[in-house]
């Protein structure tokens, strides 16, 4: 846990070698403690390396990370960007469903992208209003407010 928490610490400051070596600690430290490993797949995400992002929320989703549900959220995004996008839909489905706290609202974006794609356009919408209500000052807000912007106009 502690390697984990240092990990944590370290992203903070921008200091993200560091952090990713003090996940991989705390994951050789005990290779079923979940939290590490999401810690790892949010980092690949970032950095948009969406083949380690999927092998690493696959790790975490296989140890039933019901106690952190970005794990499939990570999962999902993966998907999503390694082309599967009806595959990328139920897991989306699944992450919400997992998360009835709302502790990942990127969920409800990822979903609207994914069923504007598809042309659902007015079930994306519900989306990106789930995830301005749950996240209103989010890091993805500038962006789905957009994307409900150009989704008004186009009815």
């Amino acid at each position: 846990m502690a390697w984990s928490e240092l990990g944590q610490a370290l992203q903070r400051q921008g200091r993200f070698n560091e952090a990713e070596a003090a996940f991989q600690r705390s994951r050789q430290a005990d290779p079923a403690y979940v939290k590490p490993i999401v810690q790892l797949a949010a980092m690949s995400s970032v950095e948009q390396h969406w083949e380690e992002e999927m092998k690493t929320s696959e790790e975490a989703v296989s140890l039933h990370a019901v106690d952190f549900p970005a794990a499939y959220f990570y999962h999902a995004e993966a998907t999503f960007h390694l082309g599967d996008l009806k595959d990328a839909e139920r897991l989306t489905r699944e992450a919400i469903e997992f998360d009835p706290g709302g502790t990942c609202p990127d969920s409800h974006a990822l979903l609207g992208k994914i069923l504007e794609r598809e042309g659902n356009l007015r079930d994306a919408m519900v989306e990106y209003r789930s995830y301005l209500k749950a996240a209103s000052h989010g890091t993805q807000t500038r962006e789905v407010k957009e994307a409900l912007a150009r989704l008004k106009r186009a009815n």
